[in-house]
């Protein structure tokens, strides 16, 4: 969980929260070098790898956020009808929502209609306790490329409001998919 740049540790953060980390997730694909053999066997086979608090930094980090009565959100922009990489990022993120994940979904078709209406957003980013929001840059090809540290919180709050107030719970959303 070490993302590091430019003086900018978002693994500090994420482990140093006091109530809150929320993250909104814009992509439709994200090039992570430890996922690609996860996706190609999703492909195959239709299987994500079994991840516990045990044997998954990630599921670790929110479920003892949780217990420690913190909260760990994230909503996630699917244009629809989702990708296959979606569908195998939210068949992943399961074991997450299982440690303890607010995790919530925007559906939406076009993508001039503009899912967070007016409030626009900056593409992917963490706040944390509503005062600390860093930006994550990715290029083209969805390979991260830095996190960049924002200095006014303001509009990445009401990005998060409006986000956590039009999405549809996880498993909410994962029944449509059940469902189509």
């Amino acid at each position: 969980m070490k993302l590091t740049r430019d003086d900018v540790t978002l693994g500090t953060y994420l482990a140093s929260f006091r109530v809150s980390a929320f993250r909104l997730e814009c992509r439709q694909h994200y090039d992570n070098p430890t996922e690609r053999e996860w996706f190609a066997r999703y492909l195959e086979t239709g299987e994500v790898p079994v991840f516990t608090p045990d044997n998954d930094a990630w599921c670790k980090l929110v479920a003892e956020a949780r217990a420690a009565g913190k909260a760990v959100q994230r909503v996630h922009l699917v244009q629809e009808p989702p990708s296959d990489y979606v569908r195998f990022e939210l068949a992943c993120q399961r074991a997450s929502l299982d440690a303890g994940e607010d995790i919530r979904v925007i559906a939406f078709r076009n993508v001039e209609a503009r899912p967070l209406g007016n409030h626009g957003h900056w593409g992917d980013f963490w706040l944390f306790d509503d005062a600390i929001v860093v930006r994550l840059e990715y290029d083209e090809a969805g390979r991260f490329l830095r996190p960049v540290a924002a200095s006014d919180p303001a509009p990445y709050r009401r990005c998060r409001d409006v986000a956590m107030a039009r999405a549809v719970a996880f498993r909410q959303y994962r029944a449509t998919l059940a469902a189509g």
